[in-house]
C-alpha cells in the first residue's frame, strides 16, 4: 500500500469575516450557517477558530484568529467565492493572483490542526476546579462532569451515569466549559 499523496490532504479554504459572521462566531453558530450557505456544500466541514462560554455572569471569548474561518476544500472555486456575495456572515473568501489568474488563499490541514490544538491550549488555561465539563474528545467523548482537581497536563473529573460513578484523569486539552442547554451543533470548538 503506497503512502497517499500530499496533495490528496485536505486544505481549507480561508474566508474573512463580516462583522455579523465575527458575531456569529462567538454565538457558535457560524459554521451551520456557512454550510447552509454553500451550494452543494451542507456537509463540508467549517473551522472557527473560536470557542465562547460563560463563567459566572461573564462571557468568555476565546479567539485564536479574530474576523476568519476556514472551510474544507474539494467544492468548486466558484461556491467559495459566491459566500462573499450570497452570504452575509462572509466578507469575502481570500485570494491572491497568479500569472493574473485569482487562486484561493489555503492553508495545510497541518496548519489547521496547529489552530485547533492552539485554541484548545487556550481553553485548557480557564479550566478551574468545581467547574462542569464537557469532553470533546476520547472515550469519555460527550460526557458531562465535574472537575475536582487538576495538574498541568490533565484534570480529575467526576463522572455520574446511571450505573456509573467515577473519577477520571483527563487531558485539559479534550475538555470545554459545559454550557447547559446549548445548542449542540458539533462546532462548539469551532471543529
Amino acid at each position: 500500500m503506497g503512502s497517499r499523496d500530499l496533495r490528496d490532504r485536505t486544505t481549507w479554504v480561508v474566508l474573512e469575516l463580516t462583522t455579523l459572521g465575527e458575531m456569529r462566531a462567538e454565538e457558535g453558530t457560524l459554521p451551520k450557517l456557512i454550510q447552509e450557505a454553500l451550494k452543494d456544500g451542507s456537509d463540508t466541514e467549517v473551522f472557527v477558530p473560536c470557542v465562547t462560554y460563560n463563567k459566572g455572569k461573564d462571557r468568555i471569548v476565546l479567539n485564536m484568529m479574530e474576523g476568519y474561518a476556514f472551510v474544507a476544500s474539494g467544492l468548486t472555486e466558484g461556491s467559495y467565492i459566491d459566500l462573499g456575495h450570497t452570504c452575509p456572515y462572509v466578507q469575502r473568501a481570500m485570494f491572491t493572483y497568479q500569472n493574473r489568474i485569482p487562486v484561493l488563499t489555503t492553508i495545510t490541514d497541518a496548519a489547521l490542526e496547529e489552530l485547533r490544538i492552539g485554541l484548545k491550549n487556550m481553553v485548557a488555561v480557564e479550566l478551574d476546579v468545581g467547574m462542569e465539563v464537557e469532553v470533546i474528545e476520547g472515550p469519555y467523548s460527550n460526557m458531562i462532569g465535574h472537575i475536582l482537581s487538576m495538574s498541568d497536563e490533565v484534570a480529575h473529573v467526576y463522572i455520574e451515569l446511571r450505573s456509573l460513578r467515577a473519577i477520571r484523569s483527563i487531558p485539559k486539552m479534550v475538555l470545554r466549559p459545559y454550557q447547559p442547554g446549548e445548542e449542540d451543533n458539533g462546532e462548539r470548538d469551532g471543529g
